[in-house]
């Protein structure tokens, strides 16, 4: 690395975007994974309803 850097020309917010969004991957562990993904587990169920009700062309979030 140099000990110094030029920023003189720099432009701020070159490449801001006010409208970005940001999916950021989650990490866990094992059994707690294992957990989530059980498909007798209540939060399981709600997410198989939400993703079908999502393709639903007519659904909207009042059905879920």
């Amino acid at each position: 690395m140099k000990s110094e850097y030029n920023f003189s020309k720099g432009k701020r917010g070159k490449f801001y975007n006010p409208k970005a969004v940001f999916n950021l991957p989650i990490y866990l562990e094992k059994d707690v994974n294992n957990y989530i993904r059980k498909p007798n587990n209540e939060r399981y169920k709600l997410r198989s309803v939400h993703d079908d009700c999502r393709e639903a062309p007519r659904c909207t979030d009042r059905d879920i």
